[in-house]
């Protein structure tokens, strides 16, 4: 089958990388119709790419971020605009940009414009696609109750991780030394703050270390809280390429998810998670519903959400029992490997894909 990847999507970024090779590795051939000019440039120029291209595919998937896409690919999909009948849209629509960004990142306030402007781009978009992808039953029962989006043309397909980046590797351990790791976007629903008070309550063990690896939003503020905390057993890094993380990810004992109060961290299985368990690492992270739609206490260290005490105690608990930390790290690789690897996350999508397809022709 032929799938036109259509949009302004990121064509590395983890969500859409993993799909469009999880695809191909299950026989899909991907047609690219990508252009990310500023303005209203990519739109003329995703028309003129797309005419040519009209007669060549099957199926069209809207990658992330394709929210302001979603009314072009309509329009130039109709038969009287495309001069041929009418072809499956799949939109992978991943998170919602009014619950990211009002609630997640909190950069807009509830009640403001751009707020209701979010809001209406998430609950169009989503309404325009035959089939809607998201990461999560939790995003799935979200966009269900929030945007009125019927449950029948929504789907879950996990993010998996880079796979020919995020591997296990061999690494010597140092034994006087137990690093704990935290890599990731500084945004506020993170709860980055969390792990340095955690940081603090184990100030007294002086083979703990903890190192911060990325940048964004809050990271200048947690730089501060970490000085107003004397921590002397913290190290931010900043941002580092994608190449280096998995050396970072590696050499530490243990690898931290997230742990902020938002509600939004309740519906979301985080990148870094999957691309640690990915590299067969011991990974401590809140326990949420959306955690719990794949992994379990014996596959993750869970924790209370904002909870620094309980961070600081699962740390001890990993740090004095090496095998349960083995433990946890292979049977979190193994969930990784039997349901959100690459190939098995393709394989999923192909069926949706197929299914489609199949239910719009015999319409």
């Amino acid at each position: 089958m032929r799938i036109l990847y259509f949009g302004t999507y990121n064509p590395t970024y983890v969500r859409n990388s993993v799909l469009m090779d999880g695809l191909r590795a299950n026989g899909m051939k991907i047609i690219e119709c990508h252009d990310d000019s500023p303005g209203l440039k990519k739109f003329v120029k995703l028309f003129f790419k797309h005419w040519k291209l009209r007669n060549q595919y099957d199926v069209m998937v809207v990658g992330f971020l394709g929210q302001v896409i979603m009314p072009l690919a309509k329009i130039i999909n109709f038969p009287l605009v495309s001069f041929r009948p009418t072809k499956p849209i799949v939109f992978d629509a991943f998170m919602s940009l009014y619950d990211s960004n009002v609630f997640g990142r909190e950069k807009i306030k509830p009640k403001s414009i751009k707020a209701y402007y979010y809001w209406l781009l998430d609950w169009f978009s989503m309404s325009l696609g035959d089939l809607v992808l998201f990461d999560t039953q939790q995003h799935i029962n979200y966009a269900s109750n929030e945007f009125g989006i019927k449950k029948r043309k929504l789907a879950k397909i996990f993010i998996g991780a880079k796979e020919d980046i995020f591997y296990p590797r061999p690494f010597e351990k140092n034994k006087d030394k137990f690093k704990v790791l935290f890599h990731g976007t500084f945004i506020k629903s993170q709860g980055i703050e969390f792990i340095l008070q955690a940081a603090k309550l184990l100030e007294g063990y002086s083979d703990i270390s903890f190192t911060f690896v990325g940048d964004g939003q809050v990271r200048i503020k947690m730089e501060k809280l970490a000085y107003d905390l004397k921590l002397g057993n913290v190290t931010f890094t900043g941002l580092m390429p994608i190449s280096e993380i998995p050396n970072y990810i590696a050499g530490a004992d243990v690898c931290l998810g997230l742990f902020g109060k938002a509600e939004k961290i309740q519906r979301v299985i985080a990148t870094k998670v999957f691309e640690c368990v990915a590299m067969g690492k011991t990974v401590l992270t809140a326990d949420t519903p959306a955690i719990r739609e794949l992994f379990d206490d014996k596959d993750l260290m869970l924790v209370d959400i904002a909870d620094a005490q309980g961070i600081a105690d699962g740390i001890l608990k990993l740090r004095s029992d090496q095998d349960l930390s083995g433990e946890l790290a292979k049977n979190g690789y193994k969930k990784f490997v039997e349901h959100a690897s690459t190939n098995i996350l393709g394989k999923e999508f192909a069926d949706l894909i197929l299914g489609l397809e199949k239910r719009t022709k015999s319409v």
